[in-house]
């Protein structure tokens, strides 16, 4: 079917559609009265022929919902951070009805519409919806989340037809990927992780998607920024999980090993962040995998990407956290004090420092060698805003014993330290 539509005729109905964006989200609860007539709209919005006009419609219907979660609050708001820890999860039932209104909207573009770009936007707004209200949001769409999922993974959606894949083994193709097939996995792959942060210990249900991701995009051929974004959905998924990890410990210490080798920085993070949360969550059992993890992560503490060299320190840190005798403390600890302070991701605070706590509470002889450059670090840290309170609070009490324990030899490296550090140092003396 061949057809013209004016150009003119699009703009206006896209400015359209970007006003109600606006309004509905800043005017939030007040706008709750429009919703029912706008709906009848966007039903028809998010089939028309203009892919520019189906993806601008998708954004408001996320802002209706977050109208109602703020004008109709549940007695027990769900909190992303803690999904083991709460009741079930329920929503106030007029917030439920408009979900199950638009939820099935946004599968329905993900799993018909003939764009990617399109569903790679359905699944953008699908994860914030998840990322808010939680599990609720898609207890009622687990069979065609499963289907819609798998049919993308496996290159078989609508909107990947008469398409190239990007893994192509056609040298040809590899230098004409399509970004926009890399978008869509991107997408995919955020929306996976939202699924596993919402449902916690309960995603043993999805496990199977992430099986099918790592077997048909974790490949040597795929795409670097893809190979990134799996391994961070198999990292926030072994997060997600918690004490439900130790059934999937095998298949996951299997992606650790092949990808701590992956030559793309970004990939090689996310992989080190993988394997530090194995050796954390699998407790004993993965200490036997640590002197292989520990022949992959040593050409790491190399990297010019800061954020390699900070989760290594976590890693090495969960390690030491862990299984301690497991670990071959003095060879590692001059790397990890060497490689610190973090650069980038300061959230790898807590076992990277946690774990040189340990060793000094615990009086480890191979720790007091540097307790003279543990000085001049802690004091550097202790100005810096993005290290956590918790954390320099435990700087200072180290500090403390060892001034009351070293204090003269420690003398001479405080006179060698900058004023800002000096000032640091004397206000906990003092």
């Amino acid at each position: 079917v061949n057809y013209r539509l004016s150009s003119s005729f699009i703009d206006e109905k896209l400015q359209a559609i970007h006003a109600l964006d606006v309004f509905s989200k800043s005017i939030g609860v007040e706008f709750i009265p429009y919703i029912e007539r706008c709906m009848q709209s966007f039903q028809v919005l998010i089939r028309y022929v203009h892919p520019d006009v189906r993806r601008a419609s998708l954004s408001p219907l996320e802002n209706f919902i977050v109208a109602f979660q703020t004008g109709y609050r549940p007695p027990q708001p769900w909190k992303a951070e803690f999904p083991p820890d709460q009741p079930p999860n329920v929503l106030n039932p007029k917030t439920q009805e408009i979900v199950d209104i638009i939820v099935p909207m946004y599968l329905w573009v993900i799993q018909n519409d003939a764009e990617k770009r399109v569903v790679s936007k359905a699944q953008d707004c699908l994860a914030n919806v998840i990322q808010l209200l939680g599990p609720a949001s898609i207890s009622k769409h687990s069979d065609t989340i499963m289907e819609s999922f798998s049919d993308i993974i496996k290159g078989n959606a609508i909107c990947q037809e008469d398409s190239t894949p990007y893994d192509s083994d056609d040298p040809d193709d590899q230098e004409h990927e399509d970004p926009e097939e890399i978008k869509l996995m991107s997408s995919t792959c955020n929306l996976l992780t939202k699924i596993a942060q919402a449902l916690g210990s309960s995603f043993d249900r999805f496990f199977k998607l992430v099986e099918q991701l790592v077997k048909n995009h974790l490949k040597q051929n795929s795409n670097e920024v893809v190979r990134e974004d799996v391994i961070g959905v198999c990292a926030d998924v072994a997060d997600s999980l918690g004490s439900a990890i130790v059934p999937r410990l095998e298949f996951f210490t299997r992606i650790s090993l092949i990808a701590l080798e992956d030559p793309y920085p970004p990939a090689q993070s996310n992989a080190v962040y993988l394997t530090g949360l194995l050796c954390e969550r699998g407790g004993p059992t993965m200490s036997q995998f640590y002197p292989k993890f520990l022949h992959l992560l040593g050409p790491l503490f190399g990297s010019a990407e800061p954020a390699v060299v900070d989760n290594s320190c976590s890693m090495i840190g969960r390690m030491i956290l862990t299984v301690p005798d497991a670990v071959p403390i003095a060879q590692v600890l001059p790397v990890l004090i060497g490689a610190l302070p973090l650069k980038v991701d300061f959230k790898e605070a807590y076992p990277s420092y946690g774990a040189i706590f340990k060793l000094f509470h615990e009086s480890h002889e191979l720790i007091t060698p540097y307790i003279p450059q543990l000085v001049v670090l802690f004091s550097t840290e202790l100005g810096d805003p993005n290290v956590a309170q918790e954390i320099k609070d435990e700087m200072v009490k180290v500090i403390k014993i060892m001034f009351q324990r070293y204090g003269d030899q420690l003398n001479q490296q405080v006179a060698n330290l900058t004023p800002t550090q000096k000032d640091n140092l004397i206000k906990i003396i003092q």
